[in-house]
């Protein structure tokens, strides 16, 4: 870990490149850059958030994340999230279905805020991450221009990622369910567990900043 010195005004007043500063994303402290060997971290010394990161390394880790993120995204999107047996018969639902469900029964805000905080944004999120990443070993500089728009709405649509309360939805309506029928977990409900690590993680190893830093050197 490293620690940034700290801006003071009169430094602010008398420097001209702004470039040479950077702000933690966490509570807006002002800090000049400082070189980075690779593998070490910025600290705020404010409230303790990473400022920024340095090291080829991670970047490696998110494109893993990222990838990882869009098969068990592939798999939440194709198989049963349950199965409620009641007797003989068998009923399914997936993502998809549920959706098409809602839409049917009239419930046109829900189906639509489960197309986008549940399905399309973290779709994007995990598709723009693994461009961003990959354009910057595989694509030249003079391409690397839409990079920058997609970084742009990978960290806007991040936060909005609602995986998370949909799989909390989930466990609530199992336990309701398991007293009047039998439930069976399909794989898409495991998918998407596994996604709300992978979805933290990816957030918190994504540095802007030097992905930033890295399309502007480009």
């Amino acid at each position: 870990m490293a620690w940034f010195p700290l801006a003071t005004p009169t430094t602010l007043e008398t420097q001209l490149n702004i470039n040479d500063y950077i702000a933690c994303t966490h509570c807006d402290a002002l800090y000049r850059r400082s070189p980075l060997e690779p593998g070490q971290s910025a600290i705020c010394r404010d409230c303790g958030a990473e400022v920024t990161w340095e090291g080829e390394g991670r970047h490696e880790v998110v494109l893993a994340m990222a990838i990882s993120g869009l098969i068990l995204f592939a798999v939440a999107c194709s198989f049963p999230v349950l199965s409620i047996q009641v007797g003989s018969q068998i009923e399914s639902s997936s993502l998809i279905s549920t959706t098409l469900k809602l839409v049917q029964s009239g419930f046109w805000g829900l189906a639509a805020s489960m197309v986008l905080f549940v399905i399309l944004y973290p779709a994007l999120t995990f598709i723009g991450a693994t461009i961003v990443i990959a354009g910057l070993e595989l694509l030249p500089p003079k391409r690397r221009p839409i990079l920058a728009v997609t970084l742009r709405w990978v960290t806007t649509l991040m936060p909005w990622s609602m995986t998370g309360v949909y799989v909390i939805g989930i466990f609530v309506s199992l336990v309701k369910l398991a007293k009047m029928a039998e439930v069976i977990p399909g794989a898409a409900l495991f998918a998407l567990i596994a996604l709300i690590p992978i979805s933290l993680m990816l957030r918190t190893q994504l540095s802007r900043e030097t992905l930033w830093r890295r399309l502007e050197d480009a």
